[in-house]
């Protein structure tokens, strides 16, 4: 969210369009009417150029965080690790079904909606199959593992990837 918002501030333009192109489907159309009425035209394209922009200056400071928007395929080989979480489709209804107050019918729709649209937007916009096992560096089933477990898995993978990185470099300066 925190990514829209800064797009949106940097190009001046309203949440609401931008909301519309993020993970979602839309209407070119619709969008360009709106924007012409506006007197701001802001399209898929330009949206997609933003957002790596803005994902590519966030991580080059350092210390980020990215939560989604297909950050691991902007970044690749320039992040740190490029980390998935992932859960049994009984395990993610119970938990929309506690967090929200949905009934069953009402979580499964939202269940399916979400992940329908989040592929989608994987595919389209950077031709990728989401959940693509090479396009991550650790992928972690939480069905089986508490969060502590899964906090080591990720601090073990990192100081592991820390060593390799260092090695490589030293191998790369004796070299030189």
């Amino acid at each position: 969210q925190s990514l829209v918002e800064k797009i949106t501030r940097d190009k001046q333009l309203e949440e609401s369009m931008i909301a519309e192109l993020d993970e979602s489907e839309m209407n070119q159309a619709r969008l360009w009417v709106r924007g012409v009425l506006n007197q701001r035209i802001f399209m898929r394209d330009q949206y997609h150029l933003a957002l790596v922009k803005v994902v590519t200056a966030l991580a080059s400071k350092g210390s980020a965080v990215f939560l989604g928007r297909g950050a691991n395929l902007i970044l690749r080989d320039a992040a740190t690790m490029r980390l998935r979480l992932v859960a049994g489709y009984q395990v993610r209804l119970t938990n929309i079904m506690e967090r929200t107050g949905l009934t069953r019918p009402e979580a499964r729709a939202l269940l399916e909606e979400t992940d329908r649209r989040r592929a989608e937007y994987i595919r389209k916009v950077f031709r990728e199959e989401p959940g693509k096992p090479g396009n991550y560096d650790l992928v972690i089933n939480t069905d089986r593992l508490d969060l502590d477990s899964q906090i080591e898995l990720v601090l073990l993978a990192l100081l592991q990837m820390g060593q390799e990185t260092r090695s490589a470099l030293g191998s790369q300066a004796a070299k030189g």
